[in-house]
């Protein structure tokens, strides 16, 4: 049988992109399409195409939940990036592969791979790579529980996407910097950072985004002690939610039920949206998502109906859950070491003082052209 022929430069530079496109798109057969242009690659194939196919394949298996595939070709594009000395293309490595250790639930190299972006992301002077790096890094250490560094790394990721007019980055931090607010029932703060978010376009954001928008703006209702409109933007959370299939989304929306019903006083309503939350959560593989307080908060509500047994049996399931977790924060060493944040908070002042610098230019250039006769 003959041979199949190599194909064109040109005619596999025109399938790869079809196939970054099929990537955007999360078309099912994207991964397929991108490992086929690997197998038969053109003679002639250049350094660049080279880095632009592995990205192409780590981001087509992240699609299709192949995260060891993911880190493999994210590993291989890193090195080629070094060895054909293209920064852009590490930055992209360095991002993929700690989104793969994210999924991986690796959070030492998800944290390691995040710092190494902001370094290359300032030294490329890419705003959009430093924001986003800002937002993971913060993401790995408020697992370790709410801080105000985590606060500040969300606060500078979304006024570094402000000043550079990247709407979407912006929602997004904000949304993170809203869960801090809600997280430490700061009603005030909240409220401020949801009516910034309110204000913002939101043609970009993904429907999913919205759906938290509501459910913050369901916590912040509760917190100001408005029950109605809390319960009302609860249920329509939910429902959106479901028609989403946004699995989280829907799973927030029934906590704020249960604590609402919990503050209206009625603890056997409060405990049943608890249990079916906690059903529904362990149904869609999200049980490991929740906080360790349900399940506290569920006994203290079995306890106060008199339901002893219930709530004893809660407290055991909390309890091994809490050990679990001591236990899993004991394997892991101190999140970011003392000369870790040195170098961050020496970044972040940097990026700061750039920003600063962008805008008294842009001040400067604007003040020139109005002098301009």
């Amino acid at each position: 049988m003959k041979p199949a022929s190599t194909p064109s430069l040109a005619h596999w530079r025109s399938q790869l992109a079809s196939a970054r496109e099929a990537v955007r798109l999360a078309r099912p057969d994207a991964l397929a399409r991108t490992q086929a242009l690997l197998r038969r690659p053109p003679d002639e194939l250049e350094h660049e195409d080279l880095l632009w196919l592995h990205e192409t394949l780590s981001r087509a298996a992240w699609g299709n939940q192949d995260y060891l595939l993911m880190r493999r070709h994210a590993s291989r594009l890193g090195k080629l990036a070094t060895q054909h000395c293209a920064p852009s293309h590490r930055l992209a490595a360095l991002q993929l592969l700690a989104q793969a250790a994210h999924e991986l639930g690796q959070s030492q190299q998800e944290l390691r791979h995040w710092l190494h972006c902001l370094d290359e992301a300032e030294g490329l002077n890419d705003l959009v790579a430093v924001c986003e790096a800002c937002v993971g890094i913060g993401n790995v250490l408020s697992r370790d529980g709410p801080s105000e560094q985590v606060r500040q790394l969300f606060d500078f990721a979304q006024q570094c996407a402000a000043d550079i007019g990247h709407n979407r980055l912006r929602f997004r931090s904000g949304l993170l910097l809203a869960a801090c607010y809600a997280n430490r029932n700061d009603a005030g703060a909240l409220a401020g950072q949801l009516e910034l978010l309110g204000g913002l376009p939101h043609y970009d954001v993904d429907a999913a985004w919205l759906i938290d928008l509501a459910n913050f703006r369901c916590k912040l209702a509760l917190l100001q002690g408005r029950l109605l409109a809390a319960r009302e933007q609860a249920v329509r959370a939910q429902a959106s939610a479901r028609q989403g299939n946004y699995r989280w989304g829907e799973i927030q929306a029934r906590l704020l039920q249960a604590d609402i019903a919990s503050q209206c006083g009625d603890l056997d309503q409060a405990i049943g949206h608890a249990l079916s939350t906690l059903d529904f959560a362990g149904r869609h593989g999200r049980l490991q998502l929740l906080p360790e307080s349900v399940l506290r908060q569920l006994a203290d509500w079995q306890e106060g109906c008199q339901r002893h047994a219930d709530a004893l049996l809660t407290l055991e399931h909390w309890h091994e859950q809490r050990q679990a977790a001591l236990a899993q924060q004991g394997r892991r060493s101190r999140p970011l070491p003392p000369h870790q944040e040195r170098i961050l908070a020496l970044h972040l002042q940097l990026v700061t003082l750039k920003l600063a610098n962008r805008r008294l230019q842009g001040a400067l250039d604007r003040q020139q052209a109005g002098a301009t006769p």
